[in-house]
């Protein structure tokens, strides 16, 4: 059973909130030598963006949270899937409550997305940033 965490991106301040792990429920920012923890709930309520850890590791043994951008080796698929040896990336998404890799190129290709929940997929996946902080990432 993966273990069920959230983080928050706070467009204000432009930070992180990261899972606070003393406490569940908890997310704590942390700016210079300061640290501030808040209950999930008082992001809920405000509308702060959520992004939900998918129990699953990129090849650097990072967490992979929704709404990451990751690079990985580029695959094509009719009946299987082959590597291509080009490198692409892709944003973690939560559709239907499976985890799913969203290709850059998903609305000029009208590629399908590919359910990730227990693939050996994540081992060359590499989590480079995330649409907030790193939305450069995908302009071409």
């Amino acid at each position: 059973m993966r273990e069920i965490k959230f983080r928050v991106w706070d467009g204000v301040d432009s930070v992180m909130w990261l899972p606070d792990n003393r406490r569940f429920g908890y997310i704590t920012k942390t700016m210079g030598n300061k640290s501030l923890s808040q209950p999930l709930g008082y992001f809920l309520d405000r509308g702060h963006p959520l992004m939900q850890y998918t129990g699953l590791y990129d090849k650097n043994g990072k967490e992979i949270y929704e709404f990451d951008i990751v690079e990985y080796d580029d695959v094509t698929s009719d009946a299987h899937i082959f590597q291509t040896g080009e490198k692409t990336k892709g944003i973690i998404t939560w559709i239907e409550g499976r985890c799913q890799l969203m290709p850059q190129d998903i609305q000029e290709n009208h590629k399908g997305g590919h359910y990730i929940s227990n693939w050996d997929f994540t081992q060359d996946m590499e989590v480079i940033g995330n649409i907030w902080e790193n939305p450069e990432l995908l302009e071409k």
